[in-house]
């Protein structure tokens, strides 16, 4: 696995889709991100926005910041009137300790 050194980097949104998490079963909405670190390079990594009473608010305003206009999430579904594919975003990379 290729690990970055913190900090912020652009990327390019390839996927998206939802799904449930395996242990809690919470939904999330989930994009594939492709980034390249070192303009060489690319990896994909996933970024998960979940789908909980407590989350979805600042959910919503994540996938506004970055183009989503529809009116409902059944609109980021296949098919659906928006689709984020495409799409530049800029991610921020931190480590945990331990």
């Amino acid at each position: 696995m290729t690990y970055y050194a913190p900090g912020q980097y652009d990327g390019q949104i390839t996927s998206q889709g939802f799904d449930v998490s395996t242990q809690k079963k919470t939904p999330f909405f989930w994009l594939t991100v492709d980034i390249s670190a070192d303009g060489l390079e690319t990896y994909s990594r996933e970024v998960r926005m979940y789908l909980t009473d407590k989350t979805v608010d600042r959910t919503i305003e994540r996938l506004r910041s970055i183009g989503f206009t529809g009116g409902s999430f059944k609109d980021l579904e296949p098919g659906g009137s928006c689709s984020l594919v495409g799409t530049i975003v800029t991610l921020e990379c931190k480590h945990e300790d331990g």
